[in-house]
C-alpha cells in the first residue's frame, strides 16, 4: 500500500529520494550546494526517507497507523534484509556504507506515532521530549554523515533541530489547527489568557501577538546554542549548519513581524529572501548591534587591565581578536568576583552569580555584555565547558584559607586557575598539534608559580600559602617566616627552587610557538617573555620578595614587546 501511495511506477532508484527531496516546500534548500558534494545525494535520501514518513503520518488516506507499522517493518528490514519501497532500497546503501544507527530512523517514526495519538501538549517538557523524536534525529544522522558521533556535537545538533522545529510549529499555527493539532503549550495559551477554541477557531488579538513574542523569545536560546557546534566542524560542514540556522532564524523574525496575523496565516520565504539567506551564508560573519556593544565592551575592560598585553592582540586576525578580549574579560570578571569581595560569603555568592550567568550562557541565553560576547566567541571557537568552569573552581579556593600539602595539588590548582585560561586562549588561536595543549598549560603553569613567588608576602597576610607544605619543611620554612619585612634565607632557597620549576616549564613552553599559526604567535611569545623577565629579575635580587616589590615597569615591558615583535615578524618568514 505504501509503495501504491509514495512511489510512480517506473521511478529509478536515484530519482526517489532526489525528485521527493525537490517535491516539497521547505525553508531553505535542502540540496544546496553550501552541503559537501560527498553527501549531496545522502543527504537526499535522507531527506526522502524523513518526507514521507511525515507524508505519512500526515497527508496519507486511510488509517496512517497502520501504515506506519507497515512503513516500520520495512525499515527493520532496511537493516536486517533487503526492504521494498525504492526510496528504503536507495538508502540501504548510504546506512550501510556510513554505519548508520537505526535507533534515529525509529525515533522518527514513533514522532509521527505519537501525532496519531496526542495533539496537544501541557507543557514546554512534553513540546520538547516530542522534538527529540521528531527533530533531533535528523541532527544526529547528518552528523553521522559527517563521520561524528560524539555526545558533544549530538547535544549541539540537537539545539539547532529542536530550535528549527519549534520555528516549524510556529510558522504552521493555522496549519495545524486545520488537523486538529496545537503544538503550543496549554501552559503558554493559559499565561496569555486564551483558549484553545482562539487558536482553532483563528482569532488574531493582542494577546495572540504577544504570545508569539514569547514562543519566539523561547525558541531564540536554542539557535544561539546550536551555533556552539560550528568550530567543532570543518569549514565547509560547519558553512551547511550555519545556512539552516539562518534559514530558521529569518523565518522567526518573519513570524514575528506577522505576530498580528500568525493564526490565520502561514509565513513563507520569498524566493528573494531565499537567495539573500545564501548570500549572507556565503558572507563572512557580521556582529549585530547587541553584539557589536558587548564586544566593545570586553574590549574596553581588556584595554584598560592588559594594557601592557593589549597591543600583542592587536595582531590577532578580527574574529580571534574579539574572541579572545571576551575571554580575558571574562578572566578578570572572576578574579574580580574573589579580590575585591568584602568576605567569604560575598565572594561566594558573587562566584555562584556568575556559575547561574554562565550556565545560562551555555543554554544560549545572555543578557550581560560580557555573557553576550562570551556566547559569540563560543560559536566562533571550540571553547570547552569544562575549561569555563575549572577556572569558576579554582578561584573559589581562594576564598578559604588556602594551603596545598605537596606540589601535585598546588599544580591541580594551578592548572585551574591558570592552564583553564591559557587553553581557552589555545582553542581561538588555533593549533596544529594536540600536543599544543600540553606546550599551553606547562606556559599557564610557568606564569601561575611566578606569581605565587612574587605574592608570597601578600598571600600570607590573606590567610594563603600556595608553596607546598612537604617542601616548606624540606627548606626548613615556617609559616612565621612568611609574616616579615625581609626574606631569610631558608625562605630564599625554597623560591629558588619554585623558580627551578617555573624555568622548566618555560623552556617547554617555547615548543607551543610553533605549533600555533603564525599570527597568533605573538600573544604567547609576548607572555612567555615578560614573565620569565619578571622571574629572572627577581632572581637577581636573590628573591627577596618580602623586602621589595617586583613589578616591571611600562618602559620595560615595552621594550620586552618590541624584541619579541621583531623575533615573531621574522618567524612570519620561516
Amino acid at each position: 500500500m505504501i509503495h501504491r501511495l509514495f512511489t510512480k511506477a517506473g521511478r529509478t532508484h536515484k530519482s526517489a529520494a532526489v525528485e521527493l527531496a525537490g517535491s516539497h516546500y521547505e525553508n531553505f534548500p535542502v540540496l544546496s550546494f553550501l552541503l559537501p558534494s560527498r553527501l549531496r545525494l545522502d543527504v537526499a535520501r535522507l531527506y526522502a526517507y524523513c518526507r514521507t514518513v511525515d507524508d505519512l503520518g500526515d497527508e496519507a488516506a486511510g488509517d496512517r497507523t497502520a501504515l506506519l507499522d507497515e512503513w516500520e517493518a520495512d525499515v527493520h528490514r532496511l537493516f536486517t534484509g533487503r526492504p521494498e519501497h525504492p526510496v528504503l532500497r536507495e538508502l540501504q546503501e548510504t546506512v550501510d556504507r556510513h554505519r548508520l544507527p537505526p535507533a534515529p530512523f525509529f525515533h522518527l517514526i514513533e514522532a509521527n506515532r505519537r501525532d496519531q495519538r496526542q495533539n496537544r501538549y501541557d507543557t514546554w517538557e512534553e513540546l520538547l521530549d516530542y522534538c527529540r523524536y521528531s527533530a533531533n534525529p535528523v541532527g544526529r544522522l547528518y552528523l553521522h554523515l559527517l563521520g561524528y558521533d560524539d555526545a558533544e556535537r549530538q547535544s549541539l545538533a540537537d539545539a539547532t533541530c529542536t530550535a528549527l522545529q519549534l520555528v516549524n510549529f510556529w510558522q504552521d499555527i493555522s496549519v495545524d489547527a486545520a488537523r486538529n493539532r496545537i503544538y503550543i503549550p496549554r501552559e503558554e495559551l493559559q499565561k496569555a489568557g486564551m483558549a484553545e477554541a482562539d487558536v482553532l477557531a483563528g482569532v488574531n488579538s493582542p494577546a495572540a501577538a504577544a504570545l508569539i513574542d514569547r514562543l519566539a523569545e523561547r525558541t531564540a536560546p536554542f539557535f544561539d546554542k546550536g551555533l556552539f557546534l560550528l568550530p567543532l566542524l570543518k569549514k565547509e560542514e560547519a558553512r551547511c549548519i550555519r545556512l539552516f540556522t539562518l534559514g530558521g532564524q529569518a523565518v522567526l523574525r518573519a513570524v514575528v513581524r506577522a505576530k498580528e496575523e500568525a493564526f490565520t496565516r502561514r509565513v513563507i520565504l520569498s524566493p528573494p529572501a531565499k537567495l539573500r539567506l545564501l548570500w549572507q551564508g556565503l558572507l563572512p560573519y557580521r556582529p549585530d548591534h547587541r553584539l557589536k556593544e558587548a564586544l566593545a565592551y570586553t574590549k574596553r575592560i581588556t584595554k584598560e587591565s592588559a594594557r601592557h598585553f593589549y597591543p600583542a592582540f592587536l595582531t590577532l586576525p578580527a574574529k580571534r581578536r574579539l574572541a579572545i578580549c571576551a575571554v580575558y574579560a571574562f578572566c578578570r570578571r572572576v578574579d574580580d568576583a574573589v579580590d575585591l569581595a568584602p568576605s567569604k560569603e560575598e565572594g561566594q555568592k558573587a562566584l555562584a552569580h556568575l556559575k547561574q550567568k554562565l550556565l545560562s550562557c551555555l543554554e544560549g541565553v545572555a543578557k550581560d555584555p560580557l555573557f553576550t560576547a562570551l556566547l559569540a566567541a563560543k560559536q566562533f571557537f571550540p571553547l570547552k565547558n569544562a575549561h569555563l568552569f575549572a577556572l569558576l573552581d579554582g578561584v573559589a579556593k581562594d576564598l578559604e584559607k588556602v594551603s596545598f600539602t605537596d606540589w601535585p595539588r598546588l599544580k591541580q590548582y594551578c592548572l585551574e586557575v591558570a592552564g583553564a585560561p591559557g587553553l581557552l586562549a589555545l582553542s581561538i588561536f588555533g593549533r596544529r598539534s594536540e600536543q599544543a595543549e600540553d606546550y599551553a598549560a606547562d606556559l599557564g603553569l610557568a606564569m601561575q608559580i611566578t606569581n605565587i613567588i612574587r605574592d608570597v608576602g601578600e598571600d600570607y597576610q590573606q590567610g594563603r600559602i600556595y608553596l607546598p607544605g612537604d617542601e616548606l619543611q624540606q627548606f626548613a620554612v615556617t609559616p612565621e617566616m612568611l609574616a616579615g619585612d625581609s626574606t631569610p634565607p631558608p625562605l630564599q632557597r625554597l623560591l629558588a627552587f619554585q623558580a627551578a620549576r617555573a624555568r622548566a616549564y618555560y623552556q617547554s613552553a617555547t615548543k607551543l610557538f610553533t605549533l600555533l599559526p603564525r599570527r597568533s604567535r605573538f600573544c604567547p611569545m609576548a607572555l612567555h617573555a615578560v614573565y620569565e623577565t619578571l622571574l629572572s629579575e627577581m632572581e637577581k635580587y636573590g628573591f627577596d620578595v618580602l623586602g621589595r616589590r617586583y613589578q616591571l615597569s611600562g618602559k620595560r615591558k615595552a621594550a620586552i614587546i618590541i624584541k619579541v615583535g621583531w623575533q615573531w615578524l621574522l618567524s612570519m618568514r620561516t
